[in-house]
């Protein structure tokens, strides 16, 4: 296995990736929800055209390779003027409302269309969010669940709002004190 960082799609574009022999391809880079809505080419970049171009350079290997692309929660969304989402099960349709959703839905119908063609074994998975993001905060709407774990392990308050009713220390500060009192 090998881990690479850097600019996922300058390291695809000079063929540095994926390497001759590559049997699978874990894909879950991406620029995250939040950002995406404020910069919107960095989206399309990270998130659309990254995307495409590991897809393609996973075909031009001939092997045939397994891709794991993660994509998001976010490709559901509430409709405006509908009540929330109830639960999300096996045939509930896609209605991504923001670019992050988006993009993603689209990844996961070019995985799925590159599978269909047998240029590779494709999966894509939906994971709920991705905690702990090491480092400071970032612009993902989700951040907050990184920050309830992340911020207390580093001695630091962790914010995340209040209870239900409005008042009260909060999810934040209990389990802040919770982690605390364990390390």
């Amino acid at each position: 296995m090998q881990a690479v960082q850097g600019d996922l799609l300058e390291l695809v574009q000079q063929r540095a990736l994926p390497a001759a022999g590559t049997d699978a391809v874990f894909h879950p880079a991406a620029a995250v929800s939040g950002e995406c809505e404020a910069d919107f080419d960095l989206g399309m970049r990270s998130n659309l055209d990254t995307t495409r171009a590991l897809l393609d350079a996973c075909r031009a290997l001939g092997s045939r390779p397994v891709f794991v692309y993660a994509s998001s929660l976010a490709v559901y969304g509430q409709q405006p003027g509908q009540p929330p989402m109830g639960v999300v099960g096996d045939f509930t349709l896609p209605t991504p409302q923001g670019s992050y959703g988006i993009q993603k839905f689209i990844g996961e119908q070019l995985v799925a269309d590159f599978a269909r063609k047998g240029f590779l074994t494709g999966r894509s998975v939906r994971p709920m969010t991705v905690s702990v993001r090491p480092g400071r905060p970032n612009g993902a709407a989700s951040g907050f669940f990184s920050g309830m774990i992340r911020e207390p392990l580093a001695g630091v308050r962790a914010r995340a709002g209040g209870t239900r009713n409005g008042g009260g220390a909060g999810v934040a500060d209990q389990h802040h004190r919770r982690l605390r009192s364990r390390c």
